[in-house]
């Protein structure tokens, strides 16, 4: 039901341009993925976020999504992309 309602909200923000929205929701979605073990699914929503984050001026490494999608990496065996 998460999952369902979390890819519902991407669909959203993507019909009404809504990036952060969009962003918000993917790390959502990313969450969920790491929350059952699965770190490819994870890394497949949440690798992208950080750049959207810095490219935009938010550089605040404690928000959420820079975490979950280190972990990702992390999971996936990529430390340097991870550091």
């Amino acid at each position: 039901m998460a999952r369902r309602a979390a890819e519902g909200a991407v669909s959203i923000s993507r019909a009404i341009s809504d990036d952060l929205f969009g962003l918000q929701s993917l790390t959502v979605l990313g969450f969920i993925e790491l929350s059952v073990g699965d770190f490819e699914a994870a890394d497949r929503h949440l690798r992208p976020l950080p750049a959207w984050l810095v490219s935009h001026g938010w550089e605040e490494p404690t928000d959420f999504a820079w975490a979950n999608a280190i972990e990702s990496l992390v999971g996936i065996g990529e430390l340097g992309a991870a550091r």
